[in-house]
């Protein structure tokens, strides 16, 4: 019996020291680990808090940078501003003029690129110089007295129209009367007019006889370009010029509708050149030269006109 009872003793004690160390293990496991936590906590912290400073700086430099440019460009739309109520004709003309340079050289780069004769390419000064002539005088001195007269003309022409038809109706005695035309029948008419007769009455005539003297055609050969060019010009100068010609009399301001214009050109290069850039290399630069009015030797196969 006694035997038994030193044995149980033994085998309590012998639990209880192992309970103790268990304990004393898994403290020191539990203090090591908060320790190893404590030490990151602090570290990612610190990590936290300096990547959150250097968002800090990018997003300070990133409004003082947006500040900038709207200032700049406040700036140069009020200096714009200035010049067109001191000079504004020729401020018109000048826009028109370096925005025409600047798509013609667009031009000149990608019909050389697409004909993989990149590193053969230089600037064609003469056509360049050409091209701002044509652009002052057409796009920045004619449409800008052709705009102010249908601003002019249109809107009276409609209010004269109605009192015409309620005239008519009176003397019929029948009731009726037309109400002033709204802003978007004066824009469509507007466009009407410009691209249904000046564009293939006067604009289209004067280009290809513009561009063919200065590529030195005669008569006959001038001829025989306008007629085998004229159809396919006038397509792609309405799929591209109805929609933003109606957008320039009805939304733009007729002060900035020269600038609308020029830049709706350079943009029409612009686009011509991405899609160019899809096709053959050959086929694509000569359509880009057929729809922007360029080509290496300046013989200008076509042009659209707003």
């Amino acid at each position: 019996m006694l035997t038994l009872l030193t044995c149980v003793a033994h085998v309590h004690s012998t639990c209880t020291r192992a309970a103790v160390l268990s304990a004393g293990r898994t403290s020191s496991l539990s203090l090591r680990r908060n320790g190893a936590l404590s030490m990151l906590v602090p570290l990612n912290a610190e990590g936290v808090a300096h990547t959150s400073a250097i968002l800090s700086q990018i997003m300070s430099a990133a409004q003082q940078m947006t500040q900038s440019v709207a200032q700049g460009s406040m700036l140069a739309i009020h200096t714009y501003d200035d010049a067109l109520r001191v000079h504004p004709l020729m401020t018109k003309v000048v826009t028109a003029a370096s925005l025409a340079a600047v798509g013609d050289a667009l031009a000149q780069n990608v019909a050389i690129t697409l004909t993989k004769e990149a590193e053969l390419f230089s600037y064609d000064a003469r056509r360049g110089v050409a091209f701002m002539i044509w652009g002052g005088a057409y796009s920045g001195a004619f449409q800008s007295l052709w705009f102010a007269w249908l601003d002019a003309h249109i809107t009276e022409a409609g209010a004269r129209l109605g009192i015409w038809w309620a005239q008519l109706c009176a003397l019929a005695e029948l009731p009726g009367a037309l109400p002033p035309p709204s802003p978007t029948v004066v824009a469509a008419a507007k466009v009407a007019v410009n691209q249904f007769l000046v564009v293939p009455i006067l604009y289209m005539p004067l280009f290809f006889a513009f561009t063919g003297a200065l590529s030195g055609m005669d008569a006959t050969t001038s001829l025989q370009r306008a007629r085998s060019l004229y159809a396919p010009i006038l397509r792609r100068n309405y799929a591209f010029w109805l929609p933003m010609q109606y957008v320039q009399f009805s939304l733009v301001p007729a002060k900035y509708q020269i600038f609308y214009l020029s830049m709706a050109g350079v943009l029409w290069t612009a686009i011509l050149s991405s899609v160019g850039g899809k096709v053959q290399s050959d086929s694509a630069a000569t359509a880009i030269e057929l729809a922007s009015g360029t080509s290496n030797d300046f013989e200008v196969k076509e042009k659209p006109a707003p």
